[in-house]
């Protein structure tokens, strides 16, 4: 197994200083719109050494995961792009603003101001863990969040946010803040089976998310927290309650004012089986 692992670092070092050194790079970097998906391409003949490489290793999933972050921090196109081709991916401007804003407020109220890992978070969470001995705050921004789902275990160590910090970086580095928010949308998990706002929102409510209401919106933002505990069907009371917190998130933050707030708070939210949560004051049915 030594020997597989040195063999994996090998070739990808190998890959990444081909990549590098051997591709013809233009002088002047191209411009782009707003918005724009720009393609980075692999070298074509580091393409073809990967694909050879990799028939003579363990899959994947078998390699270590410090190894298979490295492979990922060259690679990581090769788990982005297969999520960007599903037919239900959704472009930023189609998931609605409210959604957007409602994430952002929960998850990582500045997001578009920080760096890939938010040093303040870090320290905060740094001073918590270790006057407890365990990790128990993680300080991960809305990047490094994404990163895990999409690269890492669940283990909660400080090897593991070490990881987690790498990739984020890299990730800020390859993509712009509005295509992370976008590719985050478009994978988090929901619950009920749901993987992309663009699932959830058609499961909870046979609708677009780009035409969802404020309440609708910050009740699918809150559910990437728990998602199994906070399924709205089976769990109506504790889905109201989180999102509840969402948007007093969102009017904390400046994304709505405090009558907006008061209003999704009261609104009832009816759900695609009939179901109608409702404020605490209020039956939910």
């Amino acid at each position: 197994m030594i020997k597989k692992i040195i063999l994996i670092v090998i070739i990808v070092a190998g890959l990444y200083g081909y990549n590098h050194l051997f591709t013809d790079q233009p002088t002047t970097l191209p411009s782009y719109a707003p918005g724009d998906r720009v393609e980075r391409p692999l070298n074509p003949n580091a393409e073809r050494v990967k694909e050879f490489a990799l028939r003579f290793l363990p899959a994947k999933d078998e390699w270590p995961e410090p190894v298979r972050v490295m492979y990922y921090l060259i690679f990581m196109d090769e788990v982005i792009r297969p999520i960007q081709a599903r037919t239900d991916y959704l472009p930023l401007d189609s998931l609605g603003t409210d959604l957007q804003h409602a994430v952002i407020a929960v998850e990582d109220h500045d997001f578009y101001s920080h760096s890939a890992v938010s040093i303040n978070s870090v320290i905060r969470a740094a001073m918590v863990n270790t006057s407890a001995g365990e990790v128990l705050e993680g300080g991960s921004t809305l990047t490094q969040q994404l990163v895990k789902n999409l690269f890492l275990s669940n283990e909660q160590t400080m090897s593991r946010k070490a990881l987690e910090a790498m990739l984020a970086l890299v990730m800020e580095n390859k993509y712009s803040k509005d295509e992370i928010l976008e590719i985050y949308l478009n994978s988090v998990y929901f619950g009920m089976n749901c993987y992309g706002a663009n699932q959830a929102t058609d499961k909870l409510f046979n609708k677009a998310p780009i035409i969802l209401r404020l309440e609708e919106a910050a009740l699918i933002a809150g559910l990437p927290n728990a998602p199994s505990a906070l399924n709205p069907f089976e769990n109506p009371m504790g889905a109201k309650k989180r999102q509840e917190v969402v948007l007093d998130a969102m009017q904390r933050y400046g994304f709505i004012t405090q009558s907006q707030c008061w209003k999704a708070k009261s609104a009832e939210i009816y759900l695609s089986n009939g179901s109608i949560l409702a404020h605490e004051d209020k039956v939910v049915l």
